[in-house]
């Protein structure tokens, strides 16, 4: 899937979500809307209305320590990128996630924003993930990832 399709799915996932009473998607759109920002259904004019918005960032971060549904952090994870929150932070924060193996239904997509992001310090632990079979077919991102970090490597 591409970056697109995958965001894509999960606004299509949001929409449902925003029905479950756990979902905190309702609160952030309320946030959102009271920064002046509407976070409609086309995702690439939305990443371009919130890019470099930082003052964002804290109550979003707060969101998503509060999030009790595992789509609503991806979501959440996702709007920080775009926005341009810090990298690391984000990168540690999904890490952990392969770590712990909390959320088995989403690794393949945290695997995708892992791959987008692009940072390659993190080498070691990515392919502990890579040699973690318990993993299975979620850690397919996270392969590709270590594969263009080797071609940048032997170039």
């Amino acid at each position: 899937m591409k970056s697109k399709e995958v965001i894509r799915f999960l606004r299509k996932i949001e929409k449902e979500n925003l029905r479950n009473k756990d979902s905190i998607l309702r609160k952030y759109d309320e946030y959102l809307l009271s920064q002046g920002i509407y976070r409609g259904m086309d995702p690439v004019a939305f990443e371009q209305k919130i890019k470099g918005h930082t003052e964002l960032c804290d109550e979003i971060i707060k969101m998503y320590e509060e999030a009790k549904v595992d789509n609503d952090k991806l979501v959440l994870l996702e709007d920080l990128y775009a926005i341009g929150y810090d990298r690391d932070r984000i990168v540690e924060i999904i890490l952990e996630m392969f770590s712990n193996k909390k959320n088995f239904t989403l690794l393949w997509e945290y695997g995708d924003l892992l791959y987008r992001m692009k940072r390659y310090k993190y080498l070691k632990r990515y392919i502990s993930i890579i040699i973690d079979d318990t993993i299975g077919e979620d850690r397919q991102m996270v392969v590709l990832l270590v594969g263009k970090i080797i071609l940048l490597i032997l170039k």
